[in-house]
């Protein structure tokens, strides 16, 4: 369907429209999330919902952030998972399906794992849906460079100077830690750019 915001660096072979609906869905409980539920927010929307897996004590955005955006008039709606998005004869979004969802043992994550509930289905009013379930690290890395060094969540290891396991190769931001802030990347570029100086510094050009 349209106005589910995704795929938008893909444009225009994929056709992604940027609307402002009346009635907006984040899905997710990031930093990211709660900033497109408050941008929406002074955007004018009659209504915007944070739709999250977990409960709202689990969201992993700064509780600030979170607390703000309530104070704003952003529905925060635990323990629900997307099943579906439902379009109109136009093809554009109106609702979406969501299934309720029981929190069970502690995951990797260190957070309670979400388990559907079985016909506890719903749906929700909405023309707009935004996507901000988070990122992971491209399994590509993993095929390409089989010999990179990786963690156990594909995120690649470096030393303290930002080097990979590979000979001339240096990595940072999130493709070795995982979403963080612009602040930590900027960091990660200075120690890996010091570090190819003093690398290129030892070599004969």
């Amino acid at each position: 369907v349209r106005n589910v915001l995704m795929k938008a660096h893909l444009f225009p072979k994929y056709d992604t429209p940027i609307d402002v609906g009346k009635k907006v869905i984040v899905i997710g409980g990031g930093n990211t999330a709660v900033d497109s539920a408050r941008v929406a927010v002074r955007l004018g929307v009659e209504e915007v919902k944070i739709a999250y897996r977990r409960s709202e004590e689990d969201m992993p955005a700064r509780k600030e952030e979170v607390l703000r955006a309530k104070e704003e008039g952003v529905k925060i709606v635990p323990l629900v998972n997307p099943v579906k998005f439902v379009g109109d004869e136009n093809n554009h979004v109106i609702k979406v399906e969501f299934v309720r969802n029981q929190l069970t043992y502690i995951d990797q994550s260190g957070r309670p794992l979400p388990v559907p509930v079985e016909g506890s289905n719903f749906l929700v009013d909405g023309d707009l849906v935004i996507l901000a379930i988070g990122q992971k690290a491209n399994r590509i890395l993993t095929q390409t460079v089989p010999e990179l060094k990786l963690d156990r969540d594909g995120y690649i290891l470096v030393d303290y100077e930002a080097k990979t396991s590979l000979e001339n190769v240096w990595a940072g931001g999130d493709i070795i830690r995982g979403s963080a802030t612009v602040i930590q990347a900027i960091g990660d570029g200075k120690r890996a750019a010091a570090s190819i100086d003093k690398h290129l510094i030892g070599k004969q050009i």
